[in-house]
């Protein structure tokens, strides 16, 4: 009997260390598993952080820096268009009010040029030959250079030629005036940005070809130019300041 015991006792005792070794075992496994997922949600936070640091440092720089300082402001000035009568152009009786015209110069070379371009008639007063158009100040300074030019070279027109209502295409200015105009339009503090294209070699050209024109023709040209309203031949030359009329 008292062996019988011992030997169940000692079966227990075997049990027991099973148990606690299997408990031991779970433990530890646990233990393991808790120690590895604590470490993964560590290092997955510190991802996500680092994510987030790059992310606010990647805004950071693609923002445009902003500049505090005060800017030096300098306003630029609208150019005004102004109306202004003209008197020294020929308008043909196609030509009406409203149209849009260009307005042209052509020399008695046969040369010819755009002044001013696209521009609408406000008036036009036929008894008078004068017509109102808007100008800029740019436009005005082209349009005395080519009244100069009517004056000094005989035989110029100055005219216009009128758009086709459903025309949209637009000529560019090609007139070349004279070197005192030249530098009066880059100096003009009333002129933004300078639109015609200057060509001082073109200017050149037309004094000489002008100049070429008396040498060969002389007084026959003079002759056969017929004096209207709109020209009048020189009677004494041309002032000194213009170097005499080219027919001198």
């Amino acid at each position: 009997m008292v062996r019988r015991v011992r030997k169940m006792s000692g079966g227990l005792k075997g049990k027991l260390a099973v148990a606690l070794f299997v408990v031991a075992l779970l433990s530890v496994a646990f233990g393991l598993l808790l120690w590895m997922f604590i470490k993964k949600n560590t290092k997955e936070k510190q991802y996500i952080a680092k994510i987030s640091e790059l992310e606010e440092l990647l805004s950071k720089n693609s923002e445009p820096a902003v500049d505090t300082s005060t800017p030096e402001f300098i306003p630029v000035k609208a150019e005004k268009v102004r109306e202004t009568e003209l008197g020294f152009i020929s308008v043909a009786s196609n030509i009406s009010e409203g149209d849009y015209t260009d307005i042209r110069i052509r020399y008695i070379d046969g040369s010819d040029y755009i002044i001013a371009s696209h521009k609408q008639i406000t008036s036009i007063d036929r008894e008078k030959g004068g017509i109102v158009i808007p100008v800029s100040e740019e436009e005005l300074l082209l349009l005395n250079s080519a009244e100069t030019d009517k004056d000094l070279f005989a035989g110029t027109k100055v005219y216009l030629t009128r758009y086709d209502p459903l025309d949209d295409n637009i000529s560019e200015v090609n007139y070349s005036p004279s070197f005192i105009i030249k530098d009066l339009i880059e100096i003009n503090p009333n002129i933004n940005e300078i639109s015609a294209s200057f060509n001082a070699k073109e200017r050149e050209t037309i004094e000489e070809k002008l100049s070429r024109f008396k040498g060969d023709y002389g007084d026959s040209i003079r002759d056969t130019i017929e004096e209207t309203e709109d020209y009048k031949g020189p009677v004494s030359g041309l002032p000194k300041e213009y170097g005499g009329s080219i027919w001198d």
